[in-house]
């Protein structure tokens, strides 16, 4: 926990610590809670009305960061010396802000808080300062399942019958764990999962790689005419292969964000028809 010292009553007269980051998910937009420890250290403090309010910052994004939104006012409570008050700080987040974060992020990140005391009704004012409140990745991953992120930013298929379609569900599960590195960070490892997921469609082994010379070839005599759609849709699967194969050797291509999501897409758009196909309801 971060720990700073409130000047008020004309003296450090209040500790106020900040605890791990929660959010509290809405319809639209969120809202992040910052729990905080008040602890009167003076006996100036004891028997006052305290209420908190003040703004956040998001920053350790890459060099990006700024400001994310008002700290909305709490009501007044009371404290007293040798006692210990906990509040809650919440902030509005919409999705934008989210996807701001997603993009600059490399792990986790910080806050800044500007918090500001008004006491007794306003007889008196103070303020604290908590810089580099530590947010880790794994615990802004926990918001973002919260918030549903992967699912209104990612895709989501329905899930088939491990018995009836065992290839099918394999290669759903390969799929699930690319939008989840992607989300850690982890684009080469996404691209990984992507490249098991396309493979397991066919029963492939996902090392067995692609000559591009023959999908080329195939796809250039394939008789549109007469083709049905499972073969196109192979075509296509193992043209998006040919792309996550990739994956495999990092010394070609760097893997950055924009081609795993664009990656994702494709192979979504994949699984839904081989989901319908299999008889999965859509």
């Amino acid at each position: 926990m971060n720990e700073t010292w409130a000047v008020l009553f004309g003296t450090n007269s209040v500790a106020i610590q900040a605890g791990e980051l929660q959010v509290r998910p809405g319809l639209g937009r969120h809202q992040l809670v910052i729990p905080i420890q008040v602890r009167p250290t003076h006996e100036s403090a004891d028997g006052h009305d305290l209420s908190f309010a003040g703004s956040v910052s998001a920053r350790s994004l890459r060099g990006a960061g700024g400001y994310l939104g008002r700290i909305h006012p709490t009501s007044p409570r009371r404290i007293a010396v040798n006692t210990q008050l906990d509040e809650y700080l919440h902030v509005d987040i919409d999705p934008r802000q989210i996807a701001v974060i997603e993009s600059y992020r490399d792990g986790g990140f910080a806050l800044d808080l500007q918090i500001e005391i008004v006491a007794d009704s306003g007889a008196s004012h103070g303020s604290a300062t908590i810089s580099g409140h530590a947010v880790s990745r794994e615990t802004w991953l926990s918001l973002l399942e919260q918030m549903r992120y992967q699912r209104t930013l990612l895709l989501e298929l329905p899930a088939p019958d491990n018995q009836a379609t065992p290839q099918l569900a394999k290669a759903v599960s390969y799929f699930a764990n690319a939008q989840r590195r992607f989300l850690e960070g982890d684009n080469r490892l996404a691209l990984e999962a992507i490249r098991q997921s396309l493979a397991a469609l066919a029963n492939q082994d996902p090392n067995a790689e692609d000559a591009a010379e023959a999908v080329i070839g195939e796809l250039k005599s394939l008789r549109f005419g007469e083709a049905q759609f499972v073969e196109r849709f192979d075509l296509v699967r193992r043209a998006a292969k040919l792309l996550s194969d990739l994956a495999a050797h990092p010394e070609v291509a760097e893997t950055g964000p924009h081609e795993v999501r664009s990656a994702i897409l494709i192979a979504g758009g994949l699984l839904q028809w081989y989901t319908a196909e299999s008889g999965v309801q859509r």
